[in-house]
């Protein structure tokens, strides 16, 4: 049997308690949308989330010398302590820190060398991660081990934002505000709806 619901603005609802009518924590509906209700107070306002079961990657080439550097993931998220170059995997965690030295061309010889040899992986003290050994212009792909892809979701008129929809379900996984959610865990409600800027809940 479908259940019909009604539908009220929240300004003619004053009987109503905040904690009833808002829903700051993520929740789902029915098609398995993961909604962010009350989550923003401007319109155009971003969520940033971080996708937890989705790694984050990064495409990398190697310089003429045979170095690949490997970014950081963000500038407020630091080297982890493993990464996948490829199919390879480097530990991070003690890697020594120095300065990339600098690759150049040999005129008489049509080479490239590094002007100050190096014999293993190291660490730049902007904390990216420099593999050497690797073949000249070979693109690869990076594995940020534990660090998942970002996600950027934009507060509607309402407050209101959304993960995922009934074609492209929402990730198994993810983080908001600091709390990782599992998808299948989160309850389950009838979400608002914003009509010309007005935001109407489900009456109770």
């Amino acid at each position: 049997m479908n259940k019909r619901f009604a539908f009220l603005p929240v300004a003619v609802l004053a009987m109503i308690s905040l904690a009833s009518s808002a829903q700051a924590a993520p929740f789902k509906d029915a098609a398995g949308v993961v909604h962010f209700q009350d989550a923003g107070q401007t319109v155009g306002q971003k969520l940033n989330l971080e996708l937890t079961g989705t790694p984050l990657t990064r495409s990398v080439v190697t310089n003429q010398c045979g170095l690949v550097t490997i970014p950081v993931p963000s500038a407020t998220v630091p080297i982890p302590t493993n990464v996948q170059l490829g199919t390879t995997n480097i530990d991070t965690t003690y890697l020594p820190v120095s300065a990339t030295p600098k690759c150049a061309l040999n005129t008489t010889t049509g080479t490239y060398s590094l002007l100050t040899p190096v014999t293993g992986n190291f660490k730049t003290i902007s904390g990216q991660v420099v593999v050497v050994n690797q073949t000249p212009s070979l693109a690869q792909l990076v594995q940020y081990t534990g660090v998942g892809k970002s996600k950027v979701l934009t507060v509607g008129k309402c407050g209101e934002a959304k993960l995922g929809s009934a074609s492209a379900p929402a990730p198994i996984t993810f983080k908001f505000s600091g709390t990782d959610y599992t998808t299948a865990s989160l309850p389950m409600a009838v979400p608002a709806r914003c009509i010309g800027g007005i935001k109407y809940i489900v009456a109770p």
